[in-house]
């Protein structure tokens, strides 16, 4: 029975494939490059000056929704995304521990040490900044100094990610905007530009 249905959704995607246009299968290729419909349009073939009107047409087109829909998963599955790997690497930003890379010395100091950072606490490394200089503030030969600084990303947009997906929060909200799967797959994006800007 489950390998009828299977054949079946094929059969059904295969038909919505046909019944788009050269034209319009390219402006669904387009579109996942940057789920910009307007700069899809007009890499696909489109006219500039009517390239929003046409991406605001075909995105409202159920069987160009369904295309980019197929397009998404066969990229998902090509490069092994899933939604528990994205929570995932989410989840190793959200709960990263300075303590993790840190060594406190006895007589009260800290120093870096990333010796036995694993893949998983690595993940929340974001930037590390390594300084030689010397420090001439107590003779004229002056100490060689060796500064290690390191940054983690920052945790309060992921763990409101985390938060949201485990609808931890009470608030509320419609965003009436979103009508078609184009529009909520722009909105995903949009979210996941914002949580990287942020980092």
């Amino acid at each position: 029975m489950k390998k009828k249905k299977a054949k079946k959704k094929v059969v059904e995607k295969k038909q919505v494939i046909r019944s788009l246009s050269d034209k319009e299968k390219m402006f669904g290729k387009e579109y996942l490059v940057d789920l910009n419909g307007t700069q899809a349009a007009i890499r696909a073939g489109y006219s500039k000056k009517t390239a929003k009107q046409q991406a605001s047409r075909l995105l409202t087109k159920v069987n160009l929704q369904e295309h980019v829909k197929t397009l998404m998963e066969k990229r998902s599955e090509r490069i092994e995304i899933t939604a528990d790997k994205v929570l995932q690497e989410i989840a190793k930003l959200a709960f990263s521990n300075m303590g993790d890379y840190v060594k406190f010395n006895e007589d009260g100091t800290v120093s870096i040490d990333l010796s036995k950072v694993s893949r998983e606490q690595a993940a929340a490394i974001q930037e590390i900044t390594v300084e030689q200089f010397m420090d001439r503030s107590k003779d004229k030969e002056g100490e060689r100094v060796r500064r290690v600084k390191f940054k983690l990303a920052d945790k309060k947009p992921t763990l409101e990610l985390l938060g949201k997906h485990l609808k931890l929060f009470t608030e509320v909200f419609e965003d009436s905007r979103v009508t078609t799967l184009a529009d909520a797959i722009k909105q995903a994006y949009e979210e996941v530009k914002y949580v990287q800007r942020s980092k």
